[in-house]
Order: structure tokens, then sequence, then C-alpha cells
């Protein structure tokens, strides 16, 4: 609110009345205070009180100040005298509520399958859980909005070291898990989750300095899926490793696989097995057609597809988490399948490499 205030309650008015922020004719809808209401800090119960006071402190001021023809009436400032923000509208932009929430649906919800199974509601036996390790390991809700929300509220974000946060140490093994394994140091969850969580981090503490510290955002969105593909049996040589899928649809008017994916997946082999199976993470570009047909029906139209595969035989990913694992140096193989891509762990598509 600092960068709206000027010298004076009156030149301070006048700014705001200038920039549009104040509605003289219903000054409840002043857009000023849908600014301060917009703000939901997730901190002790002194800086929510403290915010419920501003909000009302703002809308008693500005509730008298519009009956007032003199500040109504005054003329314009000079513009060197309309308050701002130092901030440029990019880096505000990046920063509200709304994008952060779109991030972690992108980056981390679409990847929930990996923990659901045990911290949501779906798991039957998560009552027992609770009365043995407490309410913590119920922290996946219904919606992201919820989820974002809790994790936030229960500091499962390290704000100062986001790679060392809970949410992401946990899964990794990194600290004790009940649950095991289910994310890979430098698989594809293992860096959308560290994608948000860094982002995040410099968000919550008063954004990126500049425009050009703001990360490149992604031209994709992710969506999770109950799509789970096995593939058996796998070669000796892949045995432990990671391997990930990448999934191509066919395009009839080309008659060849675009070379775009539509769907990938990653996780290690299961040597003593020879298998590999897990489920699939849809993407489509950001606001396409495309993309709002698979969030819809989180499923993938029956068809023919190209499965190209990956493994990282030499662990490059051990000493260097941000190595792409589906670039063409790692493929091993592909196989072109029909399928209907039924959903659920018990009707997984199934193939050989």
């Amino acid at each position: 609110l600092k960068d709206y205030i000027a010298a004076t309650p009156a030149t301070t008015f006048i700014s705001l009345r200038d920039r549009g922020l104040i509605d003289l004719d219903n000054p409840m809808r002043s857009k000023i205070l849908d600014f301060i209401r917009m703000g939901e800090p997730q901190s002790d119960r002194l800086t929510v009180e403290m915010r419920r006071k501003e909000l009302e402190a703002f809308e008693a001021w500005i509730t008298v100040s519009v009956q007032s023809e003199t500040l109504r009436a005054a003329p314009s400032l000079d513009s060197a005298m309309i308050t701002e923000p130092a901030a440029s509208l990019e880096l505000i932009r990046h920063a509200r509520k709304d994008r952060v929430y779109e991030s972690f649906v992108t980056n981390v919800w679409s990847q929930i399958e990996r923990c659901a199974g045990c911290h949501s509601a779906r798991n039957p036996n998560l009552q027992k859980l609770i009365e043995e390790h407490g309410e913590r390991v119920h922290w996946v809700l219904d919606s992201p909005a919820e989820t974002l929300d809790l994790i936030r509220e229960r500091s499962y974000i390290n704000r100062s070291a986001p790679i060392r946060s809970l949410l992401i140490m946990k899964p990794t093994m990194q600290i004790e898990h009940g649950g095991g394994k289910k994310m890979e140091i430098g698989d594809f969850g293992y860096k959308q989750f560290v994608a948000f969580l860094s982002d995040y981090a410099v968000v919550s503490k008063g954004g990126y300095p500049t425009e050009g510290d703001i990360p490149e955002p992604s031209s994709l969105e992710f969506i999770g899926s109950e799509i789970w593909l096995k593939v058996t049996p796998t070669s000796p040589e892949w045995a432990d490793k990671m391997l990930a899928v990448s999934i191509h649809r066919y395009n009839s008017d080309t008659e060849t696989f675009e070379e775009t994916p539509i769907a990938e997946s990653d996780r290690r082999v299961f040597g003593k097995g020879e298998l590999w199976q897990h489920n699939l993470i849809l993407e489509a570009p950001l606001g396409s057609g495309l993309a709002s047909q698979l969030r819809e029906s989180k499923r993938l139209p029956e068809g023919r597809y190209l499965v190209r595969m990956y493994v990282d035989t030499n662990n490059d990913l051990e000493a260097d988490w941000t190595a792409d694992l589906t670039s063409s140096r790692y493929l091993v193989t592909e196989k072109s399948i029909d399928t209907d891509w039924k959903p659920g762990y018990g009707s997984m598509t199934v193939i050989e490499p």
C-alpha cells in the first residue's frame, strides 16, 4: 500500500482518483479496496488482523473523502506526483495469486497422482494413518486451491531453500517417508516441483528484481491422468535405470507421427520384475483447444500412437538433475501401437519394448 500513499491524504486521494482506483459514485467498489482484499497473508494472526484493519480504514477514508466536492473536483495532478508501484506491471502480474495458483496446477497438481493414493481421502486407510501420524498425512484435498492453501499453512514449502521443502524431500526419500520413494531427483515430476517451489519462494519474499529475472513461462499445459502404461519385458541393461516415454499421435493428414508429444512419463525400471509402469502426464500448447479437451476428459483419444523410450543408462541424472531425459541422446527404441488408453491401474496399456 505504501506505493499508493502520497505525502498528504488529499494528494493520495487525487492520485488514486486519477489512476482510476477510486470509484467516486460507488466508493466500496473502488479498485484500491479490491487490491487490499486480494491479500491473504499466510502468516500469524496479528498480520491477518492488521490487514483487516487496513481494509476497514481505507473503506472509511474513501467513503468520507468522496463526499468532499473539493477533492472530487480537484484538478488532475502532474504525472510526476501520481503515486505508483516501484515494480513494473509485469513483475506485479507475475506475483499475482491467480498466476501462482496456475503454476501450482501445471507443475504440482498435474503430478498429484504420485501422492494422492496415500495422502487424500481416496485412501481407505487414511483415518488409520491420521491416528498413527497425525493430520499432517492428509494434505491432498479435493481441489488444487484448497491443497495449495493447506501446503502453505503447514509450511511444507521452504522459502529459504526451496529444494529442501518437505513437499519434495519426502517423495524423493531424502528424509524418511512411510510411503516410499515416489519421485526421483531429476525426473519429470521433480523438475516440475522445483520449478514451482523456486518461483514461489522468490515471489513470496517480494518478487524478482527485474522483468529479465522472471523465469521463462512454459508454453505447455500439463494435465495429470489415470492412464497407465506398462513396458515389459525390459532389457537387462535397463534394470533399475531411469526410463522415460513420450507419446506421439498419428496424423492421418500427413501420414506421420507428430513430433510434439501429447503425453510423457518417467520412472525407474523395476529390474527384478523386468518392467516399467507409470501413469501418463498429458500435455498440450497452453490455451489451445487440445489443452481444453484433455483437461476436461483427462483421456487420450483412441487411435494410433508412437511410444518413444529413453533410458539413462549412464546415470547422468545423478550427476546433473537438470539433464533432459527425453533428448535424442537417450532414445533407445520406439514402438507403434493402437490403443484406446483405458484409465485406471487395473486397465493399463501394456507394450513390449
